[in-house]
């Protein structure tokens, strides 16, 4: 196994820890953590009432969506692939924010 520095070890700490963490949207709604079984994506947030979704990858990297409808999230975190879904059928069909 190949030594990893200090800073690396903290760094994936703490986006671990971010991704994990409840979210408090700017508008006060929070943003429910649902299970995901991916080895891209990491963490899946969803607000059902603005339709907001947070994806966070394997690679440290996050994106952010807005106006996802329910059923497009629930397909996503089903799909065989999870994360193939999100490359094929999802991130090119939905308004990415962040």
């Amino acid at each position: 196994m190949a030594d990893r520095s200090n800073a690396e070890h903290s760094a994936e700490l703490s986006s671990a820890a971010v991704c994990h963490a409840p979210l408090v949207q700017s508008n006060g709604l929070r943003m429910v953590r649902i299970p995901v079984s991916s080895r891209i994506i990491k963490a899946v947030y969803f607000d059902n009432e603005d339709g907001s979704l947070r994806l966070c990858f394997a690679n440290g990297e996050e994106r952010l969506f807005a106006d996802v409808p329910v059923d497009a999230v629930q397909e996503m975190v089903e799909a065989e692939s999870p994360g193939h879904h999100y490359i094929d059928r999802f991130r090119h069909r939905f308004r990415r924010v962040a």
